[in-house]
């Protein structure tokens, strides 16, 4: 993991000795992920695991192999993908041969901020997580807590599945309906047939609440729609643009997401908490063990209050293989470290 820290701070300070003076360490908060793999995870999954040892691709002697792959996805290096993060590899290998045949990493400013970077990706990445991890996990009676004062974000509105066939006018319209109430139509043709412009999902709306039938239709049609049962053609229904003769494919009631199901996700969060507290209430006894001595300057500096930017304590910054010129924060996030990014 250091060979590839250094790679990538080497990178930026390429940029940087090129005149790029915009390197801005910033922390972010990244969403709890609770709905299960992405859809490249689960398309990897569906693959014979490699040979962890396994040489993937070597650039001029160094090799680099699936488990250290497998290192830089944990960290969110490559988006998500094998073949991203190791295209990220090479491009880094060849970027940071180039700078040290021009001996950039040797300058004293150099070799400080090179040091720095590594010191501050182990410090905030690994013992942050390693420290969070010693914190003491959430209870199930404080999740139901949590659950009981927070139920309004689990009630799911009723929604509705409509196919829509919307003409100019009223008398169209009822033709249309007609049409649609005959014994084996199908209304799907006759949207094509009555619709010279189509849209991108032919006249369906799916799972649709009140507020985006609204705005698919217009107020005036929504009550009907809402309160017509599953399988119902209604007709002719004013609509934005017209009248419109409306099928009804599905109705889904409004309910509330029981406790058992949305369990693992509070608890998720509830751990997150406990721990960033549990690390920062660490670190702050950590800086209580050491000698601090500050300069005359610094206590003016701190004497006028907090400074604007990235709170102390942020991550690192790490280059992003699109525009090395602007970094993006250390990978990491909710559940797994200090912060998040989207990958590079």
């Amino acid at each position: 993991m250091k060979r590839y820290l250094l790679c990538i701070v080497l990178v930026g300070m390429v940029m940087w000795l090129a005149g790029c003076n915009d390197v801005v360490a910033q922390e972010v908060e990244q969403e709890v992920m609770v709905s299960g793999e992405s859809k490249a995870e689960k398309e990897e999954s569906k693959a014979a695991a490699p040979d962890p040892e396994g040489v993937v691709v070597t650039v001029d002697g160094v090799s680099l192999t699936n488990k250290q792959v497998d290192y830089m996805l944990k960290h969110r290096i490559g988006r998500g993908s094998r073949l991203n993060a190791i295209n990220f590899w090479i491009e880094l290998q060849v970027r940071q041969t180039e700078a040290k045949r021009r001996d950039l990493h040797k300058t004293e400013e150099a070799e400080f901020i090179l040091e720095l970077y590594q010191d501050n990706y182990l410090a905030r990445q690994f013992l942050g997580d390693a420290i969070k991890s010693e914190a003491p996990p959430a209870t199930e009676e404080e999740a139901r807590a949590e659950y009981e004062k927070t139920i309004e974000r689990y009630k799911q509105p009723k929604m509705v599945s409509v196919q829509q066939i919307e003409v100019k006018d009223e008398e169209t319209c009822r033709k249309v309906l007609a049409a649609a109430e005959e014994p084996g139509s199908d209304i799907k043709k006759l949207y094509d047939e009555y619709t010279p412009n189509p849209n991108r999902m032919k006249g369906r709306i799916l799972k649709a609440d009140v507020r985006r039938l609204t705005s698919a239709l217009g107020a005036e049609s929504v009550p009907a729609v809402m309160d017509a049962q599953e399988g119902a053609l209604l007709g002719p229904l004013k609509t934005k643009n017209g009248f419109s003769v409306i099928k009804i494919e599905e109705v889904t009631e409004a309910f509330t997401q029981p406790f058992d199901e949305v369990k693992d996700r509070i608890l998720g969060v509830l751990n997150t908490q406990k721990g960033n507290e549990y690390l920062a209430k660490y670190f702050e006894e950590l800086k209580e063990k050491v000698k601090i001595v500050k300069s005359p300057e610094l206590e003016e500096l701190e004497s006028q209050g907090p400074a604007e930017g990235p709170r102390p304590g942020g991550p690192p910054a790490r280059m992003n293989p699109d525009n090395p010129r602007r970094p993006v924060p250390m990978p990491g996030g909710r559940g797994g470290s200090e912060a998040g990014s989207k990958g590079p």
